[in-house]
């Protein structure tokens, strides 16, 4: 997880996508937004898969600290828990806008035009302008995924990557979040899908 928003355009092939307790399978064509701070990971499934990641700090469209349009369209969308992720489609038709203002985003990095700054801002304004119509209202709602659990698997996820190249103990890990080493383990094993 990071403070900035990420979105991943998946080129070719298939990729698996968690974030939070979400999983999506992203295929050729397709995208998903990840929002700030959530806990995400990406992997391709069954063969090769070729993907784009954009990644950038809400900054950029909240533009100073406490402006008009960062208080009121960018932070309350970030730091809400019932958005934290969004499978982009092209079925549908303010998303299949994203995601090609997003590849135009791309190709303008990659370019390096005079002005790409500037078009690369106004793009990433309208992809946020399009989330937030139609998001909006949702990120307004109550806290969504559940809070606990995410605090307690990145405690548990902090915890290992600060100590890591210690030796580490069950007992000591468990004890971070206050469950027993038999919880602590099936926690961690339902929600990474792989043994602590």
């Amino acid at each position: 997880w990071h403070d900035e928003v990420e979105f991943t355009l998946a080129v070719s092939g298939s990729m698996e996508y968690r974030v939070n307790d979400c999983r999506y399978l992203l295929e050729t064509g397709q995208g998903l937004f990840c929002n700030s701070g959530a806990l995400h990971a990406g992997s391709m499934a069954g063969g090769d898969c070729e993907y784009i990641s954009l990644t950038f700090h809400p900054r950029l469209l909240a533009g100073f600290d406490g402006s008009t349009i960062g208080a009121k369209y960018v932070t309350p969308f970030t730091e809400s828990h019932s958005v934290s992720s969004l499978l982009l489609t092209r079925e549908v038709g303010w998303q299949e806008e994203a995601l090609d203002r997003l590849s135009q985003v791309y190709s303008l990095c990659r370019e390096r035009s005079p002005l790409y700054e500037l078009h690369v801002q106004r793009l990433l304004t309208e992809v946020w302008l399009r989330l937030y119509e139609n998001c909006g209202e949702k990120a307004q709602k109550g806290p969504g995924e559940d809070t606990e659990k995410l605090r307690r698997l990145r405690t548990i996820l902090s915890y290992l990557h600060e100590h890591y190249s210690e030796k580490l103990a069950l007992e000591d890990v468990a004890r971070q979040v206050g469950l027993c080493k038999s919880e602590c383990c099936r926690f961690f094993k339902r929600q990474m899908g792989t043994s602590l």
